[in-house]
């Protein structure tokens, strides 16, 4: 509040803030004036940061269960395997579960995060670009410092969710490594209706996360939201040096 100059506007925005509230006492107001400022400048970015973290904690925690899931098949001992089949079946039906329960959850939420981080990207990028001469050490360092936030959310975001997929592939692989071991006619039909049941489960499709069935998490859009970066980049450079011409 005493970097304002204008000390009208200043008494106008305290004013504002204060709900034209007076209550006399010019300690208070500057109090009044930081908590308020800081509620509005850092609870939005809580909520945000809440929000990815359960979402990251969540993708963690799935694609753990199917790394433990994969590891354990291959571990386990032929005869042992045979045994399990129906608890391995229950098991990851569960795991299942869970991930179409993260995207459920999730989609639109992990959606608008996403809007949310490209939107600040880009005009982040946009101001440093087009307007380097307007920028100081203190704002140029809050910009950087924003624009490096915000990129490594959305890899995050997308790095996480695009570890389920992947994992699902890696326990097809081993199961089906597993089964290619295995003589189907030593088998009992009671086991080997078991065992086609959890070759069923195992060969459906990968679950790939997604904001709204519109962005899809995984790795390889990495590169794409890079791309994507770099190609706005040289747009803006272009567009500023095609302004600096003419000038």
């Amino acid at each position: 509040m005493m970097t304002i100059p204008d000390q009208s506007y200043r008494d106008e925005y305290v004013q504002f803030l204060m709900y034209r509230l007076d209550f006399g006492s010019a300690v208070f107001k500057h109090v009044y004036y930081l908590m308020k400022m800081m509620f509005h400048v850092c609870f939005n970015h809580f909520c945000t940061s809440v929000i990815l973290l359960l979402y990251l904690t969540a993708c963690y925690y799935a694609s753990s269960s199917l790394e433990k899931f994969k590891n354990d098949v291959v571990s386990t001992p032929f005869e042992e395997f045979m045994k399990i089949q129906p608890a391995l079946s229950e098991r990851y039906c569960k795991i299942i579960v869970v991930v179409q329960d993260i995207q459920q959850t999730f989609s639109l939420t992990s959606f608008f995060l996403c809007l949310g981080y490209i939107a600040a990207s880009f005009t982040t990028l946009s101001f440093m670009l087009l307007f380097p001469e307007r920028g100081i050490e203190s704002l140029l360092f809050e910009n950087v410092f924003a624009l490096v936030t915000t990129a490594f959310h959305m890899i995050m975001l997308f790095y996480f969710g695009g570890r389920i997929p992947v994992k699902m592939v890696e326990v097809r692989n081993a199961f089906h490594v597993k089964c290619s071991t295995i003589s189907s006619g030593k088998l009992h039909p009671d086991v080997r209706m078991e065992l086609t049941a959890l070759s069923k489960l195992v060969d459906l499709p990968e679950i790939v996360l997604s904001g709204c069935d519109i962005l899809y998490y995984t790795k390889k859009n990495i590169f794409s939201a890079l791309g994507s970066f770099i190609t706005y980049t040289l747009l803006l450079l272009q567009f500023n040096n095609k302004g600096l011409s003419r000038e």
